[in-house]
């Protein structure tokens, strides 16, 4: 389910894999023959490593995927599940290849690359790592875009007319997110609580989380 237009749609099914993504309803967003709406990503992403079946043990699954975390994420606004932002790792193989954030405000029919500076912002000399985007509303045309790194959450600041060369800053001081693989960001509008999945690290909350982006946003407005 979503929302678009300020009205539910329970009926909307919204999927990603490393190249497409899959859209289906029952109003404007069905395929031939009743089937998901296909539309290409801007990238191909990594397809994750996983072991095959163990038929020597029976045909047990042996545990996977290897890759620690999935390869490529989504996020959707709330209020407007056409608006969609997704990030993935181009390699599993090694530390080379381009890591990129996307933005989408027509549900994938075109795609912004709003990558920036999310490099220099994260501070690694390695791999930034982009994973577990998301996205959260905050007033108006103004949504929070927010993805884990290697350093910690970086978060930018977008609307439906964003310019493509976005400005990323990291969100939250080193005892709420400290430097370390976040593998997943969440937002619970009731509690208003921010919950950030790391690597090795546990998994940190942060109170009050609206009211600290919207400070976050209206201080780089200011200084840019």
């Amino acid at each position: 389910g979503g929302c678009a237009g300020g009205k539910a749609d329970p009926t909307l099914i919204l999927g990603i894999s490393t190249t497409h993504l899959y859209v289906h309803n029952n109003k404007e967003e069905q395929g031939q023959n009743n089937t998901m709406t296909q539309r290409p990503l801007p990238v191909k992403f990594a397809d994750p490593i996983t072991l095959e079946y163990d038929y020597a043990q029976g045909g047990a699954r042996v545990l996977g995927p290897l890759t620690h975390a999935r390869t490529v994420s989504m996020a959707l606004s709330p209020s407007d599940w056409r608006v969609i932002a997704v990030t993935g790792w181009s390699t599993v193989n090694n530390n080379l290849g381009d890591e990129a954030i996307f933005f989408s405000v027509d549900a994938g029919q075109s795609w912004r690359n709003v990558t920036g500076n999310l490099r220099e912002a994260s501070g690694v000399c390695g791999k930034v790592r982009p994973g577990g985007v998301h996205l959260v509303d905050l007033d108006g045309n103004s949504r929070a875009l927010m993805v884990g790194t290697s350093n910690g959450i970086l978060v930018t600041f977008v609307t439906t007319d964003s310019p493509t060369e976005q400005f990323w800053t990291r969100f939250g001081s080193l005892e709420e997110f400290p430097l370390v693989l976040t593998a997943d960001v969440d937002y619970e509008e009731r509690s208003d609580r921010l919950v950030a999945a790391t690597f090795g690290r546990g998994v940190y909350t942060m109170k009050k989380a609206k009211a600290k982006l919207r400070r976050l946003r209206d201080s780089m407005v200011n200084v840019q």
